[in-house]
């Protein structure tokens, strides 16, 4: 499928260009260990008494550089171009080490009385792999743990790891003498960034402070405020606000672990994954929002048993052959594989290819696909929130998959319909043109254990 958008963009930036991407890490029981928050007071302490004396600014810096276990949150408010007030208000916990190259990132709600706070959101966990590159540790439909390397489409962005203090020296910042020192508000900025954050609707306003507070031998808090712009009825505002819990290397970061059953019962679900074995109709159908920001498709697939045949159609279905239909059959009865023919409406002919598969590798199988990623829910088998990337793909014809739409799942829900076979429907986020319009892919089985392909096919001329 020819699908030409890419929706991975968004949580990619967050990335490469000086952000980590939205996640979670359990707030309720620290990852922190607890002498990561010691291990730089001890360590200096050490040294300074075969060294020269190390300030406490130097220490502090040297700690953060080291990794942090940090909870942020931002706000602020502003006018669109409608003249319409507003509000948005973001929050995350991030626990990196920088020895180990390996951050987690929790998304937390904002609250405006306290800032942040847990909202049940499950973690997400990055780290590099040997030439710098990020991979995200996620969990395949097997309930196994495998890196991302985050492509899309074939395509590595080249995504790397590391700390946003980093470049941050003594020369950034200046003593207050209150125990706070001043940090360059570009500096600033480019931490926000990091973190996801963008002031892009604020830059008329003046800054108001930009912070960095020291306690011993540690940062405890950053904070970037803009002065409120007055505005009928309230006060638009800019801030970005960090709280340090530790700083310091050997941060213990939570590991990613298979997701344990929630205790429903799920056997009718893996019955009816049993149920389709190797003979069945498939209709796969992509529906666009009202917006149509992706192209409408309607396959119907048949899976006879030793050949596929793919009646591929944009908008709705078409009688009869068509251009694009794709033909998978044994060229010579002594072949091992399938060989890929293409129709061509105006030569009446499937065009053969070099392309060679598999019934196999195109036929969808649900055998390894781990119910502990549904609840049972009424009469559906809902997957589990935060969970939906795992499975999404999946649940899809082979041929169908697509990396930038899995990236973006946010539900996939499945019935069984009255004999007893999945009925699958799975919506995505598309935020390709910033709308944010949700698109819908529905999977559906017929004909198990009869189906045929179509004499139309087997009658229609095969090209040599």
């Amino acid at each position: 499928m020819k699908k030409q958008f890419c929706l991975v963009l968004t949580s990619l930036c967050l990335l490469s260009c000086q952000a980590v991407p939205s996640s979670s890490i359990s707030s309720s029981s620290n990852p922190v260990s607890s002498s990561s928050s010691s291990s730089s007071s001890s360590s200096s302490a050490s040294a300074s008494s075969s060294s020269p004396s190390i300030s406490p600014l130097t220490s502090a810096i040297s700690s953060l550089k080291a990794g942090f276990d940090a909870t942020t949150y931002f706000r602020e408010s502003y006018k669109d171009s409608y003249g319409q007030v507003v509000s948005n208000g973001q929050a995350k916990r991030v626990v990196l080490d920088s020895n180990k190259k390996e951050v987690v990132v929790k998304n937390l709600a904002y609250d405006s009385t306290i800032g942040a706070k847990d909202n049940n959101s499950i973690p997400r966990y990055y780290h590099s792999d040997s030439k710098g590159y990020l991979q995200e540790r996620l969990l395949n439909e097997k309930n196994e743990t495998y890196d991302n390397s985050l492509t899309t489409g074939g395509i590595r962005y080249e995504t790397r790891f590391y700390n946003p203090f980093e470049m941050l020296d003594e020369e950034d910042v200046v003593d207050n003498k209150d125990g706070s020192y001043t940090l360059k508000e570009g500096f600033a900025r480019q931490v926000a960034s990091w973190f996801g954050y963008s002031f892009s609707e604020i830059e008329d306003r003046t800054l108001k402070k930009a912070l960095i507070t020291l306690e011993g031998e540690a940062f405890k808090s950053l904070s970037l405020v803009y002065n409120p712009v007055a505005v009928p009825l309230s006060n638009l505002v800019g801030e970005f606000q960090i709280k340090f819990a530790a700083t310091g290397s050997a941060m213990s970061l939570p590991a990613l672990t298979p997701l344990q059953d929630d205790g429903t019962d799920k056997t009718a679900l893996a019955s009816a994954f049993q149920s389709l074995g190797n003979n069945f109709t498939c209709t796969f159908l992509l529906k666009s929002g009202t917006m149509n920001l992706v192209t409408s498709q309607k396959w119907k697939i048949y899976f006879a048993g030793d050949s596929v045949y793919y009646d591929c159609d944009i908008y709705s279905s078409v009688p009869g052959l068509t251009t694009g239909d794709l033909y998978m059959t044994k060229a010579a009865a002594s072949d091992s594989f399938l060989t890929l023919y293409d129709y061509d409406s105006p030569t009446k002919t499937f065009n053969k290819t070099t392309a060679k598969t598999t019934y196999d590798a195109e036929k969808p199988s649900y055998s390894a696909i781990s119910t502990n990623f549904f609840s049972k829910s009424s009469s559906d088998y809902v997957c589990r929130s935060g969970y939906e990337t795992s499975v999404f793909a999946a649940l899809e014809p082979p041929r169908a998959r697509y990396d930038a739409y899995t990236l973006a799942a946010d539900s996939c829900k499945i019935s069984i319909d009255n004999l007893g076979f999945p009925s699958i429907k799975e919506t995505f986020l598309n935020d390709s043109m910033g709308f944010g319009e949700e698109e819908t892919i529905t999977v559906s089985y017929s004909d198990v254990g009869a189906t045929t392909i179509p004499t139309a096919v087997t009658s229609a001329t095969l090209g040599q």
